[in-house]
């Protein structure tokens, strides 16, 4: 009887070590251990930085002379928050989702002249879990059109967006990212204005045991200045 009763003892005990080991690789499995973002090879829309051209060779254009007491009060004629990707799925809507900084008063950012081409800069977001394995890659393409101007004076932006580029996300993982534009600031002179504005792009990732967010932030100005912060 003794001997059953150690016999049984010990089978209870590799059943339940052998269920803690598999509750221990699913926790290695969903739990994210790193989170990478790298700016990558831009094979998009956009020229370098600093290069522009006559896409709107406008002259003279007709502009209504309140803009100029306005000059320092920036408007966003376009969206301030949206979403790129919803349960794993990209959303592709550039044309409606885009912030555009321009005068107070300006209903039409074609209302200005000098922009510069698109301009773009790419970004990898990859997840790995605790066995080093890339569970979540997300590729997200920042578009932005810089400089224009109402006759000559004040720099500001069109079409800033983040869109996706490309995601792969593994079983068991579920990814949203949203964008927004939480500020407006003018960078330049009461005289001589210049847009700048915060993007921000926040996601999450989610599987049966564990939860995790976190925003990425970057900043781009009128005369084309970018930088990740």
């Amino acid at each position: 009887m003794r001997f059953a009763g150690v016999l049984f003892l010990l089978a209870g005990m590799m059943a339940f070590n052998a269920a803690a080991a598999e509750l221990s690789h699913q926790d290695r499995y969903f739990t994210i251990g790193a989170v990478h973002v790298q700016e990558i090879s831009d094979d998009g829309l956009g020229l370098p930085i600093g290069e522009r051209s006559t896409i709107l060779p406008q002259a003279n254009i007709a502009v209504d002379p309140s803009y100029i007491e306005m000059f320092e009060e920036f408007v966003n004629i376009g969206k301030q928050a949206w979403q790129i990707v919803v349960n794993n799925k990209p959303v592709w809507a550039y044309e409606q989702n885009t912030a555009t900084i321009v005068p107070k008063g300006v209903s039409d950012w074609r209302e200005l002249q000098g922009w510069s081409a698109p301009q773009s800069r790419t970004f990898r977001l990859v997840f790995e879990n605790l066995y080093g394995m890339d569970v979540v890659e997300f590729d997200y393409r920042i578009l932005y059109t810089y400089g224009g101007n109402v006759n000559g004076k004040g720099a500001y932006l069109s079409n800033v967006t983040i869109v996706p580029a490309k995601l792969n996300v593994t079983w068991g993982f579920t990814f949203n990212a949203n964008v927004s534009i939480p500020n407006i600031t003018n960078a330049g002179s009461h005289l001589n204005p210049m847009a700048a504005t915060e993007l921000q792009i926040h996601w999450s990732v989610d599987t049966v045991l564990k939860h995790m967010e976190n925003t990425d932030n970057f900043y781009v100005r009128g005369d084309g200045a970018f930088r990740q912060l």
